[in-house]
């Protein structure tokens, strides 16, 4: 069967020599019955010592005197290294598989945890008329109106009136949730990325605890709790737990 199409193939070039495709045509199905038979003698270990004699023999023409050898250029010599190299397929298959537990553990033990940029606490708690009503900056120094001592604030007091919902600044799970002394009505959220925010002085919570949260959700309302005199929200940004400027987010 294999011999018929090269058969063919002669009689259709002796009909159309002019035609160059048919001598293209005729070289790919001479290089496919090559193909045929090297994969015929893959199958058979005994003989294909004699098969690769026989393709160094055709290659070098050891018989028939010759200027220069054409073996790096020919394709016999890729099918000799093909046919030499196939034994250590296994061998290079089973390097490869003990490689990928390695590869896999330094992926694992050295990626950074990824943060969204919605886990970042960016924007203003209130509705956006309040941004000119703080009251006490970060890091202002000044005296408590409730315990009368110097202190320095380590959040942003943003006066607004009682039940003027808060906004959660970023995405996250909400932490806190309850009444405590001094801070009154405290939420606190937990972000991606090491961030938490904090809400004071609420007058009324629109989550619990372990809630999760998406950026621009009202999580409460104003209010004047705890060590408070007047309507306002206490609103700070910690990052790994140290108190950070809000005003440098939102």
């Amino acid at each position: 069967m294999y011999r018929i199409d090269l058969l063919f193939m002669s009689f259709v070039g002796v009909l159309l020599w002019f035609n160059p495709f048919v001598f293209l045509l005729m070289r790919y199905a001479r290089d496919n019955h090559e193909y045929l038979a090297d994969e015929h003698a893959l199958e058979r270990p005994d003989a294909l010592a004699a098969y690769l004699v026989c393709l160094r023999d055709e290659t070098i023409r050891r018989y028939a005197p010759s200027i220069a050898s054409y073996f790096k250029s020919s394709t016999i010599k890729k099918r000799i290294i093909m046919l030499t190299n196939h034994q250590s397929s296994h061998q290079k298959k089973w390097r490869y598989l003990a490689i990928l537990p390695i590869v896999a553990f330094i992926m694992v033990a050295f990626q950074a945890p990824a943060t969204g940029e919605g886990s970042i606490p960016s924007t203003f708690p209130l509705p956006e008329k309040y941004m000119e009503k703080v009251t006490w900056g970060f890091n202002e120094d000044a005296i408590h109106p409730i315990t009368g001592k110097k202190t320095t604030h380590l959040g942003v007091d943003i006066a607004a009136p009682e039940g003027t919902p808060v906004y959660a600044t970023a995405e996250g799970t909400v932490k806190t949730a309850e009444n405590l002394k001094g801070w009154g009505n405290l939420l606190v959220l937990e972000h991606a990325g090491g961030f938490s925010t904090f809400y004071a002085h609420m007058k009324a919570f629109e989550v619990k605890a372990g809630d999760k949260v998406t950026r621009g959700q009202v999580v409460g309302s104003v209010g004047n709790t705890g060590q408070s005199t007047g309507s306002h929200l206490h609103y700070e940004v910690r990052k790994d737990g140290t108190q950070v400027n809000p005003a440098d987010y939102y």
